[in-house]
C-alpha cells in the first residue's frame, strides 16, 4: 500500500498476500504457520504514546471520526449517532463522568467508566467497565465492553486494550471479570483467550428482536 513501509501499518493486516506467504508457502512459509502475522500485529500495537485516558475534549474530533466510521460500514454498536453530534456532543465528557459516579442513571444501568484508547491525537478505541453486573449484564454485556476503531481492525489493538481495562477493572475491585462476546466473532474471542479469559459457557439471548448466542468468559484478578 502506498506511503506504508511495514505491515503493521497497514489496515488491511493481513492481506491475502501476507496471509498466502504465512500459512501456504512451502518453502518460507512460518513455523507454526501465522507466526508473521502475530509478529506484525503486535507491532502494530506497540507504539509510543498508545495510552488509555479517561476521555477528553481535545478528543472530541477524532472520537467523532469513529463514530462515522461504525455508521458507514452498518456496523450495530452503542456509538451514538455521528448525525446528531450536535444533540449529544456538548454534554459527552460530562455524561461519562456521571456515568462513572452513578448520577441520573436509566433505568437497569449501573455505574460504569469510560475510557479511550488514543496514540498522538487519534482515538485508536474505546472500553467501558460496568462496576457491578445485574441479571441481565450477566448474560450480555459483562463487565468490559470494547470497541477499536473500524480502520484499526486486525492489527493487535484490541488485545492491547482489553488489557489496560482489565488493569482498570481491577482498580475497582472487580475480582471474577466477566466478558462477553458473540458467538460468530472469531476475532473477540481471541482477544478475550489472549487475556487469559476461561470460557464459561454459551447462552441463547435475544435484544432488539434478534437472536443470537453469547459466549461468557471470566478473568481472575488481583490474586
Amino acid at each position: 500500500m502506498e506511503g506504508i513501509t511495514h505491515c503493521g501499518e497497514c489496515e488491511a493486516l493481513p492481506c491475502d498476500k501476507l496471509r498466502a506467504y504465512s500459512y501456504d508457502d512451502p518453502e518460507h512459509g512460518d513455523k507454526p504457520p501465522g507466526a508473521r502475522i502475530e509478529r506484525c500485529r503486535r507491532w502494530a500495537a506497540d507504539k509510543p504514546g498508545l495510552r488509555l485516558i479517561r476521555p477528553e475534549q481535545s478528543f472530541m474530533d477524532s472520537y467523532l471520526d469513529v463514530c462515522r466510521g461504525y455508521k458507514e460500514l452498518g456496523v450495530k454498536h452503542h456509538f451514538p449517532d455521528p448525525d446528531e453530534f450536535e444533540i449529544w456532543g456538548p454534554g459527552l465528557i460530562r455524561r461519562f463522568e456521571d456515568d462513572r459516579l452513578g448520577i441520573n442513571l436509566k433505568d437497569g444501568y449501573v455505574p460504569a467508566s469510560a475510557f479511550w484508547l488514543v496514540m498522538g491525537g487519534e482515538v485508536i478505541g474505546e472500553g467501558n467497565i460496568r462496576h457491578s453486573l445485574t441479571p441481565v449484564l450477566e448474560r450480555f454485556g459483562g463487565h468490559i465492553g470494547y470497541a477499536v476503531r473500524a480502520g484499526r481492525w486486525g492489527m493487535g489493538y484490541g488485545s492491547v486494550l482489553l488489557a489496560l481495562l482489565l488493569k482498570e477493572a481491577e482498580k475497582l475491585n472487580i475480582k471474577n471479570a466477566l466478558i462477553t462476546c458473540n458467538e460468530e466473532n472469531i476475532a473477540s474471542r481471541r482477544v478475550i483467550e489472549k487475556n487469559n479469559g476461561v470460557y464459561i459457557d454459551t447462552v441463547d439471548n435475544t435484544y432488539e428482536g434478534e437472536q443470537f448466542k453469547t459466549r461468557r468468559y471470566m478473568v481472575l484478578l488481583g490474586y
